[in-house]
């Protein structure tokens, strides 16, 4: 078993994360359809939203994975853009988020 990925994130996050990270796991389907329908736009449209909001939840890599997939999505490149879904899927099994109170 894969060890967990721990991330601090500011506590006043902690009403809208569980929200925020369903809708990443509901991206790795949307995005696995439209990549079987060629729906590259689409993606790339999804990509660049989840590469814009990853940050501000304290999730770079989320960012990083959106920032890739959009990439991959503008070129029509469906293999890579698998891959990043499965490094997302792997990434959201094992975070553990934990919740810190921020110094002003």
């Amino acid at each position: 078993m894969s060890d967990k990925i721990i991330v601090e994130v500011d506590e006043d996050l902690e009403s809208l994360m569980d929200s925020y990270l369903a809708k990443r796991l509901e991206d790795i389907q949307t995005i696995t359809d439209l990549s079987a329908e060629e729906e590259f736009s689409k993606i790339q449209a999804l990509a660049h939203k989840m590469k814009g909001s990853g940050g501000g939840y304290g999730l770079d890599f989320i960012s990083e994975v959106g920032l890739n997939l959009e990439v991959y999505a503008k070129s029509s490149q469906p293999e890579p853009i698998f891959e990043w879904l499965a490094k997302l899927k792997d990434f959201l099994e094992r975070l553990e988020v934990h919740y810190v109170e921020e110094d002003e």
